[in-house]
């Protein structure tokens, strides 16, 4: 059976909720998601469903991201969820590239991301472009994507919205 990928619809949270639970060892994720989507902090939100069971899900929330001292679009990667028995087909690369194309669309100019650099790498994401950026998230995990014409940053300041700090890693 092939899998579509689509925009969240408000009747997928329930399941988007369950898949968290079962692709995460705590409830965290569920509880990130459903609190960035209450706040509003949600930018793009992309599912990847076979036949009606959503198998897949993709987050990118607002930042409030300062780069030498002016304002700049960002949103964050987190989380992506892909149910254990499809995983290594392609369907957490789907989401993220598909969202990462949305996000660009909607004129946001950088994307931040903290997970495994290997990973996130083969999107682009480089923890050099990260490093400028004072986060409570900064370390050698904490990577950065520019969308489109990418930009140089001597200083800056990335911020998560407030659902993050429930994570027990700041905001």
């Amino acid at each position: 059976m092939s899998i579509v990928i689509r925009e969240m619809e408000p009747e997928d949270i329930e399941a988007i909720h369950a898949l968290h639970l079962a692709c995460f060892p705590t409830a965290a994720e569920a509880r990130l998601v459903a609190s960035l989507d209450a706040a509003g902090d949600v930018l793009v939100a992309l599912v990847a469903e076979q036949g009606k069971a959503i198998v897949g899900h993709v987050c990118f929330s607002r930042m409030k991201v300062i780069a030498d001292g002016a304002p700049i679009a960002a949103a964050a990667l987190a989380p992506v969820a892909v149910a254990a028995s499809l995983r290594d087909v392609g369907i957490g690369s789907g989401l993220i590239e598909q969202g990462l194309a949305a996000l660009e669309d909607a004129e946001v100019r950088l994307a931040f991301v903290l997970g495994d650099t290997g990973y996130y790498g083969r999107f682009g994401f480089e923890a050099a472009l990260a490093k400028p950026f004072a986060s409570a998230y900064a370390g050698p995990n904490f990577q950065a994507l520019w969308l489109g014409k990418p930009a140089r940053v001597r200083a800056g300041e990335a911020h998560h919205a407030p659902a993050f700090a429930a994570l027990g890693k700041g905001a």
